[in-house]
C-alpha cells in the first residue's frame, strides 16, 4: 500500500552554526566561527506538543476548510494512519552519510461531548430512570415517526403500527458507555403488545454500527430494553433501551479519504414469521464517539444484564 506523508513537524536540535554544546559560554553574534568536531557523549532534550489541528499534505476535497483535526492512528480496511517520531543525523563529511531513527507511537485525540440535559444529570446523579421527552424534550432526539406494516406468519396475519424513535442528547457518547434510546409503538390493534413483545417476530431491533473507508458497514452492538413503560392507552406502548459503546473504539472523525462513522439505526427486514410490506429504514442517525466524559455525573447503565446481549448479538428479551 502506497503511503504519505499528511503532516509533519520538524526541529533543528543542533547544527554547527550553534557551536559546542559544552563551550563555556554561546558564541557571540559576529564571532568567527570555528569549525566544530562533536567528540564524546552529548545529549539534546526536546519536547513537542502534538496540535489538535493540522493543514494536511497533499489533499484537499472542494469547499473544505483547510484545517482538519489531527485523526487518531488506525489500522483497519483500506484506511491506515500512523505516527512516527525520528531522528535524523547528518554529518559533514565528504560523502555525507546521512543516519536516521524512528519510532511509531500510537495517538488519540481526547474529545468529549456537550453537556446533557438538566433533568437526564439529576436522573444519573439520583440514580432514576430517565424522563422521556414529553418531560424532558431538551434530553431526546426525537425522529419523525414511521408506518410499519406487514403479514406475521405465527399469530396476527395482516399488521401495522406507527414506530417512533429518539435518542439521547446530544447525538455524542463516550466510549464504554451507553447510548439511551426510546421507542415508542401504537397501533389500533391492541393485541399486538401483549405478553412477549420483545421476543416477536415484527419487534424492531436498534443496532449500533461503524462504518469505514474500504470496510463494510460493521454491526458492533443491538439495544437491549431496560424498561417498559405502560401508558394509560393499550395501544401504546414506550420503551427505554440502551446500547452499550464498546471501550476500544476509536473515536469519530472524517480526514479527506480516510473516517470512522458511526450510525444508530433499524430497519425492518424478513425473519421468516414477519414479511414486511416492503424494505425500509425505520430511523438512521449518525452519532459521534468521543473519548472523554462530559463534566458532571456519568452515565448510568440500567441495564445491568445487557453484557451477554450485546457480545453474542442477540436483542434482550427481559421486560421490566
Amino acid at each position: 500500500m502506497e503511503s504519505k506523508t499528511i503532516f509533519q513537524h520538524r526541529e533543528t536540535l543542533w547544527n554547527i552554526s550553534f557551536g559546542d554544546p559544552r563551550a563555556p559560554a554561546p558564541r557571540q553574534p559576529g564571532q568567527p566561527l570555528e569549525p566544530q568536531v562533536l567528540l564524546g557523549h552529548y545529549t539534546w532534550t526536546f519536547s513537542f506538543s502534538i496540535p489538535r489541528y493540522c493543514i494536511p499534505i497533499g489533499f484537499q476535497r472542494a469547499g473544505e476548510s483547510q484545517t482538519h483535526k489531527l485523526p487518531p492512528s488506525l489500522s483497519d480496511g483500506d484506511g491506515h494512519i500512523s505516527y512516527a517520531i525520528g531522528v535524523k543525523v547528518k554529518r559533514n563529511t565528504t560523502f555525507q552519510p546521512i543516519h536516521r531513527l524512528t519510532t511509531p507511537f500510537d495517538y488519540t485525540p481526547r474529545s468529549e461531548p456537550g453537556a446533557f440535559s438538566s433533568l437526564r444529570q439529576v436522573a444519573y446523579r439520583e440514580n432514576t430512570p430517565l424522563l422521556g421527552p414529553d418531560i424532558d424534550p431538551e434530553g431526546w432526539n426525537v425522529f419523525p415517526s414511521v408506518e410499519v406494516s406487514g403479514y406475521d406468519h405465527h399469530k396476527f396475519g395482516r399488521l401495522k403500527c406507527s414506530c417512533t424513535f429518539a435518542l439521547a442528547t446530544p447525538l455524542s457518547y463516550t466510549r464504554g458507555s451507553v447510548i439511551p434510546v426510546m421507542l415508542m409503538m401504537e397501533s389500533e390493534d391492541e393485541k399486538i403488545f401483549g405478553a412477549g413483545l420483545l421476543s416477536k417476530s415484527f419487534f424492531p431491533q436498534v443496532k449500533f454500527s461503524r462504518t469505514l473507508r474500504g470496510r463494510p458497514d460493521e454491526v458492533l452492538a443491538t439495544w437491549s430494553v431496560a424498561n417498559a413503560q405502560h401508558v394509560p392507552s393499550p395501544c401504546r406502548r414506550v420503551l427505554y433501551g440502551e446500547i452499550k459503546v464498546p471501550r476500544e473504539l476509536r473515536p469519530s472523525f472524517d480526514f479527506g479519504p480516510v473516517y470512522i462513522k458511526y450510525m444508530v439505526g433499524t430497519s425492518m427486514f424478513a425473519s421468516g414469521a414477519f414479511i414486511p410490506d416492503k424494505e425500509a429504514t425505520l430511523f438512521q442517525a449518525e452519532v459521534e464517539i468521543v473519548t472523554d466524559y462530559a463534566p458532571g455525573p456519568r452515565p448510568i447503565r440500567y441495564h445491568e444484564s445487557q453484557r451477554d446481549t450485546l457480545d453474542d448479538g442477540r436483542l434482550a428479551t427481559r421486560q421490566s
